[in-house]
């Protein structure tokens, strides 16, 4: 991305317009994406702050202005709510366009009826008790649309729990290999700071072993 020979690099998510509700997404000023801007593959966008920030030097920059985005003149409409986060997947690092322009625009293929794919579908469940039953409904209604049998899926679906079973399970296998690590640096070091014990011990005992005998004698008048 490019404003006023300022470079750089962020992720280009193309969304629909009920992104902003299935991943909880707050604007800071304006609206979100619409329906009407999807369809006509319009040429607009959504910042996250810190894109914002790194552009125009300020999070709450006015609207309306223009940037570049992969070669194309993109006008924003709207910033999002600070959320936090770091590394890969921080939604405050990101720029939110139509999800047909991203696919026939800027990231996908521009020939007119070409094939385009989804990469990600996101639902909200109302009530958390229902989770496990969408899932199976979702999972159910992908087999009928891929023509596949259960158990042949060519495609994953995955709820919160299990994205935090995985992240959990890494994090005690980061925190065992770390203990393990200790574990290890602890007894090298009581090794070591064992054998200096010993030499200097050794040491001292060749030097008393080497010393001349003496005797203390006390004179008698």
């Amino acid at each position: 991305m490019i404003y006023q020979g300022i470079n750089a690099n962020t992720s280009i998510v193309g969304v629909t317009s009920d992104y902003a509700i299935a991943h909880n997404v707050s604007i800071a000023d304006s609206d979100f994406i619409q329906t009407s801007q999807v369809s006509g593959r319009a040429l607009l966008d959504v910042l996250g702050p810190t894109v914002t920030n790194e552009l125009f030097g300020d999070p709450e920059a006015d609207l309306g202005q223009t940037i570049r985005l992969a070669g194309q003149p993109v006008r924003v409409i709207g910033i999002t709510v600070a959320k936090g986060g770091s590394g890969f997947g921080n939604q405050d690092d990101q720029i939110f366009v139509p999800i047909t322009t991203a696919q026939t625009r800027l990231i996908g293929s521009r020939r007119v009826g070409s094939s385009i794919s989804v990469n990600t579908i996101s639902v909200a469940v109302a009530d958390a008790s229902d989770v496990d039953q969408v899932q199976a409904d979702i999972t159910a209604l992908l087999e009928e649309r891929h023509h596949v049998l259960p158990g042949a899926d060519d495609f994953t679906v995955q709820n919160q729990a299990d994205i935090l079973s995985t992240l959990t399970t890494v994090t005690n296998t980061l925190t065992l290999f770390l203990g393990g690590i200790a574990a290890i640096s602890l007894v090298v070091g009581g090794i070591g700071v064992m054998n200096i014990m010993l030499e200097s011990v050794t040491e001292r005992t060749r030097e008393t072993a080497s010393a001349k005998p003496w005797v203390h004698a006390t004179p008698i008048f």
